[in-house]
């Protein structure tokens, strides 16, 4: 987590932090802690991650690596922004392929080819 020294109350817009921070029993975050957009920024801006995009699964099941930072593309426009979710890949198992865990749905160690075929995805990679 990067904040700065004085951490305002709320979500502040930012993509220049990247936080989650209990004060005076109050949660205060940044944007980019729970947005999709803002973490991308962040990342990319700030903690000079690499980025790579891939058109398809298969094509994202021969690049991704264990620590990667997978977002999906949302094509169908059911969400407020193209990028809409993250998710981790945490492992790889020499019968299931590569694994990743996400919030939603209780994802844990669940198989990274179990995603949509025709998606756009986009890695971030520290």
């Amino acid at each position: 987590m990067e904040y700065p020294y004085n951490v305002q109350v709320g979500t502040v817009d930012t993509s220049k932090y990247w936080y989650c921070k209990a004060t005076g029993g109050n949660w205060n975050t940044t944007s980019s802690w729970v947005g999709v957009e803002k973490f991308y920024d962040y990342c990319i801006n700030e903690a000079n991650a690499d980025r790579h995009v891939y058109a398809s699964l298969s094509a994202l099941l021969q690049g991704v690596q264990v620590g990667d930072v997978v977002q999906l593309k949302d094509d169908q426009n059911t969400y407020e922004t193209d990028w809409y979710h993250s998710i981790i890949v945490t492992g790889y198992d020499r019968d299931q392929g590569y694994l990743y865990c996400a919030h939603s749905d209780k994802a844990e160690d669940k198989r990274l080819d179990s995603l949509k075929e025709d998606r756009k995805y986009r890695v971030i990679r520290f």
